[in-house]
């Protein structure tokens, strides 16, 4: 069972090599890494000619102009030869068993339908959980209510059906905007699927937020994309009132950060019309920031 690993870089030159490294001790080899260059201005190409040379599993690049994340997805995903889609940041990188871990555990949905994939929690260098799934309980739950219910908070290492998250793609995106929209599709996924969610003490995949990093940067020059899926949140039934109606605050926010799209069309977009009810928070936000 063949599981494909992806990684879109961008300036990733220094960070390539412990992925690769770790990529190299996996104890079971069964895996492909598509890695896609998305534009980056660094020597990634002969870094890249150095790892194929070495690799002891098929590295598969591609490189393309500068686009997010997103593109990088839309690129990859019908190229993935994997039975199992398994995303993984540049400056991050894997436990040496990872990929045992995974075929541990993917029998257990393997051939029922409404299960998707196989959620790990991720880990610091140190070896300490990230976020608020400490318990020792594994949960089957979809990936929108795993968050809006149970209200864990915090990343994690999410392994997916590659044909179920090929049904979402390719993820929308917009002219002149550097998206980065996989949320989009674990909130598609979670209209009709669960997932196994693994509250594993070993370490799967292990991660540091960077203060160069896209979760500290704020806003990833992506408004209209973002208006996507906050308006997809907002719509969710796993959502409570007060959730949508943040999704909805956060909705005109970016609207008014677009500057490259009419009222009428962004009202006439709202999941629930009363999410215009949200425009005066998102209004106030947008000036206090100024």
């Amino acid at each position: 069972m063949l599981t494909t690993i992806f990684t879109a870089t961008y300036k990733g030159e220094q960070f390539l090599p412990t992925l690769f490294a770790s990529l190299m001790r996996q104890t079971n080899k069964n895996f492909e890494w598509i890695l896609v260059n998305d534009g980056s201005p660094d020597n990634t190409d002969d870094l890249v000619q150095e790892m194929q040379k070495e690799a002891d599993f098929q590295l598969r690049y591609y490189k393309k102009a500068n686009g997010g994340k997103t593109t990088a997805i839309n690129l990859a995903i019908p190229l993935a030869m994997g039975e199992l889609w398994f995303m993984v940041d540049h400056d991050d990188f894997l436990g040496d068993n990872a990929i045992e871990m995974i075929n541990q555990y993917y029998p257990q949905i393997k051939d029922n339908e409404k299960l998707c994939g196989v959620t790990f929690l991720r880990h610091n260098h140190g070896g300490k959980p990230i976020g608020t799934q400490k318990n020792p309980d594994n949960i089957i739950t979809d990936y929108c209510t795993y968050r809006t219910v149970y209200k864990i908070i915090g990343d994690r290492a999410e392994v997916v059906k590659t044909s179920h998250f090929r049904k979402y793609c390719p993820i929308p995106t917009f002219e002149n905007e550097n998206n980065c929209l996989d949320w989009y599709v674990w909130l598609m996924l979670a209209k009709e699927h669960d997932a196994l969610f693994i509250a594993n003490k070993e370490p799967v995949y292990y991660c540091e937020y960077l203060p160069t990093g896209r979760s500290n940067v704020g806003i990833y020059h992506s408004s209209r994309g973002e208006m996507v899926c906050c308006n997809l949140l907002a719509s969710m039934e796993q959502a409570s009132f007060c959730q949508k109606l943040n999704a909805y605050a956060r909705y005109w926010r970016h609207f008014l950060l677009a500057r490259n799209i009419g009222f009428n069309h962004a009202y006439k977009d709202l999941s629930h019309k009363w999410g215009v009810i949200a425009l005066p928070i998102a209004y106030i936000k947008h000036i206090l920031c100024k």
